[in-house]
């Protein structure tokens, strides 16, 4: 049975909007609150279906990827999932996201993203344990679970930060060990691992 790209994003999304439904929105709340007074009816009802679609609670995070590229085509399919935030940790060298740099369809889509940069995994994992975040990371270890199966364990009442490491040694050993799970997305065919920019 083959499982394409789109079959792959909706999977995930699914599994990942079963788990932050209820998640306070009081931020969002807030913004379409200011908005209102200034933005047409149509518009305003466009903004309030996609803000309620938005996964509030959930981050993604992409590990020490290598090509700049691969980060900005994640950071567009996040956004396109409806994943408001991402985390960059750069692992080497300077910041491998900056937003005034963006052109193109890469900045249509970041606008819409609330993005962090960290210099290593260290520095990731600490602030995401200052928020109290359940950290989730895709692995091919024998202790990794089907994302599906996962799912119904993970909390609603809490932030989750889905972890995506670089194209060739994966997650980084100190986000390895801030983990709370480690994750495994469905393989249908030869390859043992997707594109982390799809």
């Amino acid at each position: 049975e083959y499982m394409g790209l789109t079959s792959l994003a909706s999977y995930f999304l699914s599994a990942v909007m079963s788990v932050v439904r209820g998640v306070a929105r009081a931020h969002a709340a807030r913004v379409i609150e200011l908005l209102r007074p200034v933005v047409g009816d149509e518009r305003f009802a466009r903004v309030s279906r996609m803000v309620d679609a938005r996964a509030a609670g959930v981050i993604v995070a992409l590990d020490g990827l290598y090509d700049r590229s691969n980060v900005l085509a994640a950071m567009r399919t996040v956004e396109g999932m409806g994943v408001a935030a991402v985390d960059v940790i750069a692992n080497r060298g300077p910041p491998l996201y900056r937003r005034k740099r963006e052109s193109g369809a890469a900045k249509g889509a970041m606008q819409w993203l609330d993005v962090r940069n960290f210099r290593d995994g260290d520095a990731a994992v600490t602030q995401w344990s200052q928020e109290q975040a359940v950290v989730l990371s895709a692995t091919l270890s024998p202790r990794a679970v089907p994302l599906g199966e996962l799912v119904a364990a993970l909390p609603r009442d809490r932030r989750l930060v889905f972890v995506f490491g670089n194209e060739s040694s994966g997650i980084s050993a100190p986000v390895l060990a801030g983990s709370a799970r480690e994750f495994v997305l469905p393989m249908r065919g030869m390859t043992q691992s997707y594109n982390v920019s799809v």
